[in-house]
């Protein structure tokens, strides 16, 4: 088939049966407002066609690992927003909008709590002061962390 420049391929039918959906398994919420995975099993009518169509692109076997494929800058927040459960690493790192050393945690009880670190974020371990010394030398644990 010779496509044009004007011409675009006609897009997978979305009649895949609903059968052709293998049990329980994860795909990609692109279509929401959060980063999400839905559960196939619950949302089956929802899969669009194009996923149905290509299941080993988007579709996952568990939830962790659609979240890591699919939302890897915010696999925490797909996990959790997924309905699954992540505590987080509990290790420190910069909140560089604050200019505060936070953990990674999403605890409201825990004050140094700064919501989960994403993929980008330099985790520091269990040391507030490595955290601190990398926002600047001279800043003592208690001016750096969130209280």
């Amino acid at each position: 088939i010779l496509v044009t420049p004007l011409e675009r391929p006609a897009a997978p039918a979305d009649d895949v049966p609903v059968d052709a959906v293998e049990p329980r398994a994860f795909y990609p919420n692109w279509g929401g407002l959060e980063e999400k995975c839905l559960d196939n099993s619950v949302e089956t009518e929802n899969m669009p066609g194009y996923m149905r169509t290509n299941y080993n692109d988007f579709v996952s076997d568990d939830l962790e690992t659609c979240c890591a494929k699919h939302y890897d800058w915010a696999k925490a927040d797909c996990i959790v927003n997924s309905g699954g459960t992540y505590a987080g690493s509990s290790e420190w790192y910069v909140n560089w909008v604050s200019l505060k050393c936070v953990k990674d945690c999403n605890d409201s009880s825990d004050a140094n709590c700064g919501g989960f670190a994403k993929n980008w974020d330099e985790l520091f371990g269990d040391s507030a002061a490595d955290c601190c010394g990398n926002i600047s030398p001279d800043l003592t644990i208690s001016e750096c962390i969130e209280t």
